[in-house]
């Protein structure tokens, strides 16, 4: 019995850091397309998830522009936006997406490298525990 309620909170602790990782990541939009694929009851309640969701992401957008702003990487980033525009206003040559990253420009495939190193990090810490879990039960 003990060991079922042990397997029931590590999933319940997985399936939150699973949804708060993409919430942060995607807001809603994952949960409603599955709620689409699935149809039912099960549409209501993804609905209610992706609204969470967004909730969430909204959350970590405002964060994330008051830490710029703090920091004032909001307006060194302006600025080199500006500074671009204008190396670039004299290149005629079509801009190619980078192949690196799958189509994705160099700032988008560094954030998706960080996340995915913050998601694996965190992974590990959860087999970590669950192996001290194991431990601790077997004795």
């Amino acid at each position: 019995m003990c060991g079922l309620v042990k397997r029931v909170l590590c999933f319940a602790i997985v399936g939150g850091i699973a949804f708060v990782a993409l919430a942060l990541w995607s807001g809603g939009e994952r949960f409603r397309w599955f709620g689409e694929k699935t149809g039912g009851a099960i549409q209501k309640s993804t609905e209610e998830l992706g609204e969470r969701a967004d909730a969430i992401k909204g959350k970590r957008d405002a964060t994330e522009k008051k830490l710029k702003e703090w920091t004032g990487k909001a307006e060194e980033a302006i600025e080199g936006k500006k500074t671009d525009e204008r190396r670039h206003a004299d290149d005629p040559s079509p801009k190619k997406k980078s192949a690196k990253a799958g189509g994705q420009s160099g700032d988008a495939a560094a954030e998706e490298k960080s996340f995915i190193a913050t998601l694996r990090s965190w992974w590990q810490k959860i087999a970590g525990l669950a192996k001290d879990l194991k431990k601790e039960d077997a004795r």
